[in-house]
């Protein structure tokens, strides 16, 4: 099994694309350099093809924009549980994180270790949101080396 896959999640299209904003973020911050076995990718509104991206994975972290009353650019580690109660408005995505996750777990498809950042988003970030999320991941990808 591979070390970790952490996806940015969203769409260039719908101002949805903080979670591929972070994963540009990441790749410059050298996160991976940091942590062998870490992965980084961006999924465009994957639905079911989110499972397909985790499988052969000892790790996932999904980030992704989230729609709360936080500030923008607030990162919130998320719990499967936070998800359910926040997806009737979180996602711009037809089959949103939050059902497709659910499915997962249903099926067993799911990594061993699933991690989910959500993003806050808003007309522009606070500078430094990047560091701050690269500084989170930095400790989840160091907490299961």
């Amino acid at each position: 099994m591979t070390a970790a896959i952490v996806l940015g999640i969203g769409s260039p299209f719908a101002r949805d694309d903080v979670g591929w904003q972070a994963i540009d973020l990441l790749e410059a911050s050298g996160l991976c350099a940091r942590h062998p076995g870490c992965t980084l990718a961006k999924l465009d509104r994957p639905g079911v093809s989110l499972l397909d991206a985790m499988r052969g994975y000892a790790q996932a972290i999904l980030v992704d924009a989230m729609l709360t009353d936080d500030p923008p650019g607030t990162v919130r580690q998320l719990a499967l549980d936070d998800l359910a109660c926040l997806h009737s408005t979180s996602s711009t995505h037809e089959l949103g994180v939050a059902e497709t996750l659910a499915l997962g777990e249903r099926l067993d498809l799911l990594p061993p270790r699933l991690d989910v950042l959500g993003i806050r988003t808003g007309d522009s970030l606070p500078r430094g949101w990047g560091i701050r999320l690269a500084g989170e991941l930095d400790e989840i990808l160091s907490t299961t080396s």
